[in-house]
């Protein structure tokens, strides 16, 4: 059984703060909910690691290192591509280096305080940058979809003209082909995670590295607008440098897209 803490900051002015980690930390807005005037919980993503913040609820005993004044007794611990980038891009937007970077245990890491008044040490494993990006493999396509608004319908004219086999369908209405050596998929217009329009072909590209495909998004001048965790693996909507949307996809251990 494997088990997951996720830090839930309080910060004296929630918005401001979504907008500085969102800048700074180039963390994406998963969700918000608003309560009483104020944001009640926000979820944010960045480096892999999820993290939750709110606005002070003083009726809740909920409140933030300003108005306790001092510092969070926690420390949150990330891994990230570029820490002396992540580092340099952080102390630019007002995070104080309460210690400078350096090679210890294993990693390249160092600690800054934000202007929130949370603490965080920032850090990378020592790999070497060059042996890595040699042994990187191009990116291959994962799994792409066919957007139709009868699913039913079109399983049975694919079937009939391209020899397509289907699995049952699945919980939000599509269907899987599973006799292709490429993972394709029949997918209602109107869906869960977003809607397409008829005949719409939406794919993935596998990155084996994600955390490091992410920060390379970002480092070539792309966006990544946000990060999902499905029992199928990691999800990354990202748009490139000219604002035209693709899908990076980590596969979780074992599993099979045609299942």
């Amino acid at each position: 059984m494997s088990q997951t803490i996720t830090p839930y900051l309080c910060v004296a002015d929630a918005r401001s703060a979504i907008d500085w980690y969102r800048q700074y930390f180039r963390a994406a807005l998963v969700s918000l909910i608003d309560w009483e005037g104020q944001v009640g919980h926000a979820e944010l993503e960045f480096g892999g690691a999820t993290f939750y913040l709110s606005d002070e609820a003083p009726k809740l005993d909920v409140l933030a290192p300003s108005t306790i004044g001092r510092g969070s007794s926690a420390s949150y611990v990330v891994q990230v591509a570029d820490v002396d980038g992540f580092v340099a891009r952080a102390v630019a937007g007002g995070a104080v280096l309460e210690r400078p970077i350096e090679d210890s245990h294993g990693s390249r890491n160092g600690w800054l305080r934000d202007p929130f008044g949370h603490r965080w040490n920032i850090g990378m494993p020592n790999v070497d940058r060059i042996v890595r990006a040699a042994q990187r493999a191009p990116a291959e396509p994962y799994y792409l979809t066919f957007s139709s608004p009868d699913v039913e319908r079109a399983a049975r004219f694919f079937g009939a003209v391209l020899d397509w086999q289907f699995s049952e369908a699945n919980d939000g209405g599509g269907r899987h082909v599973t006799n292709t050596r490429q993972p394709i998929g029949l997918r209602p217009v109107h869906a869960e995670h977003g809607n397409t329009a008829p005949g719409e072909i939406v794919m993935w590209w596998i990155a084996r590295d994600f955390d490091d495909a992410i920060e390379r998004v970002r480092a070539a001048g792309g966006t990544v607008d946000t990060v999902n965790t499905y029992d199928s693996g990691r999800e990354a909507l990202c748009r490139d440098d000219q604002g035209i949307v693709f899908r990076l996809s980590e596969p979780a251990p074992g599993y099979d897209p045609a299942n």
